[in-house]
């Protein structure tokens, strides 16, 4: 008794079952959500001013989110709330670094690690 080998070649020498053509073999990347678009359009406008920032404080140094505030808003033209959502998120990707000294006064203090520009002699 001979059995039947439904399988076909594919280009590449793989093999694929008939109820499988058509489909991808890697699965396709899901969309980004609208609320991370949006964060990724903000971050490209404010990323290297918040960086420029940190760059120009001390290690130890501290500052309140109103400066930064101040700072990215005479470059960029966002919404207050934006730096901080953006410098968080650059926390937490290892770019910059830092430490929150009192939340109620938003008031953070820059910590060792995180972005480092070269500077120019």
């Amino acid at each position: 008794m001979t059995t039947t080998d439904r399988s076909r070649t594919v280009p590449g020498g793989a093999t694929q079952l008939p109820l499988f053509a058509g489909v991808p073999v890697q699965p396709t990347k899901p969309q980004p959500s609208r609320q991370e678009v949006e964060l990724q359009r903000v971050k490209m406008k404010t990323a290297d001013w918040i960086k420029l920032f940190f760059d120009a404080h001390q290690l130890g140094e501290q500052f309140h989110a109103e400066d930064l505030h101040n700072f990215v808003k005479a470059k960029a033209n966002i919404a207050p709330a934006s730096a901080d959502r953006i410098m968080r998120d650059m926390k937490q990707s290892g770019e910059i670094n830092y430490e929150v000294v009192n939340r109620s006064h938003s008031l953070y203090r820059k910590t060792r690690g995180g972005h480092v520009m070269n500077r120019r002699r």
